[in-house]
């Protein structure tokens, strides 16, 4: 387990869940987590990754769920466990992918050419 929330991020935590008609405190703990201190911080972040997400085709990696995470590290973390922390996750998923490597070129071959 991690550092228990304060008063003041709990109230943000329930203020943001009952703005965002969330069923549960994930979503809206994550928000805090991203730094939202008030319900307009929360609206501010939710707009940014909706214009990042618009402009790059995809989710942020720091608004991305749980899910999200493990569906994105699945070629490079295999065997994701439940154990698996989702800052782990996150991380993982941060990282710029290895460039592929290139076919080498075939030679020209000089079969059936007489000098």
């Amino acid at each position: 387990m991690g550092i228990p929330w304060s008063d003041t991020e709990l109230k943000v935590v329930i203020a943001i869940r009952e703005a965002g008609n969330y069923e549960n405190f994930a979503v809206p703990a994550e928000y805090v987590r991203r730094g939202a201190k008030s319900v307009e911080d929360y609206e501010k972040l939710k707009a940014e990754d909706a214009k990042y997400e618009k402009d790059h085709g995809s989710k942020r990696v720091e608004a991305m769920t749980r899910e999200e995470l493990e569906d994105r590290v699945k070629d490079t973390m295999p065997r994701i466990t439940k154990d698996v922390p989702t800052d782990e996750l996150r991380k993982e998923a941060s990282k710029e992918p290895e460039p592929k490597a290139e076919e080498p070129k075939a030679k020209p071959s000089s079969k059936g050419k007489k000098k």
